[in-house]
């Protein structure tokens, strides 16, 4: 059966690499630095297991429209540096300019080749990575949700409630119980 799906039947390889969406590259990179970092088994696992979930969601949906080999051959390293340099560095304030200068086009050129290669603008892929560090922290951490807002980068608790609401369809403090808290129980013997 998986032969007949279009994710294997799609000879552009390059377009299905490419078009990994944000929250993806985000969970890629953390399961890099956790595992460069030490990090417990059980944090690397959630965060293997986050990514593959989102693999799987994304196979069922609607088949990528394939590259130009233009835009394969000159523009897939553009749209990768400028992946790389957002999640690099989402967590503060950056341009539209600093992104696209980071990847040497001018801001006009750059969002027309980096929405054509990831289906979305630069704006909404950041937002994306925000929102999905924002709900990492939320499941792992007991900080209270307007320090996640300021450490997943966002400058306004108001913007990023009402966008962590229409993303995941709850308020961020909802979103939290819903996930059963870890309590470690320290207890010594002798």
């Amino acid at each position: 059966r998986l032969s007949k799906s279009w994710f294997f039947r799609n000879k552009d390889i390059h377009s299905l690499l490419i078009n990994a969406p944000a929250e993806a590259d985000y969970l890629h990179q953390s399961i890099l630095q956790a595992v460069q970092s030490s990090a417990g088994k059980l944090e690397i696992d959630s965060l293997v297991y986050d990514l593959v979930d989102g693999v799987m969601e994304n196979l069922t949906e609607m088949p990528i429209k394939p590259l130009s080999k233009s835009t394969r051959k000159n523009h897939l390293i553009t749209a990768e540096r400028a992946k790389q340099f957002m999640s690099d560095n989402f967590t503060r304030d950056i341009s539209l300019s600093e992104v696209a200068g980071n990847s040497f086009c001018s801001p006009f050129h750059f969002s027309r080749i980096f929405k054509e290669i990831t289906s979305h603008s630069p704006h909404q892929y950041l937002l994306r990575t925000r929102l999905k560090h924002a709900a990492t922290l939320i499941k792992t951490s007991e900080l209270p949700v307007a320090d996640i807002c300021f450490q997943a980068g966002f400058n306004n608790v108001d913007y990023f409630s009402a966008a962590f609401s229409k993303k995941y369809k709850v308020p961020p403090t909802r979103y939290r119980s819903s996930f059963p808290k870890i309590q470690q129980d320290f207890t010594s013997e002798g």
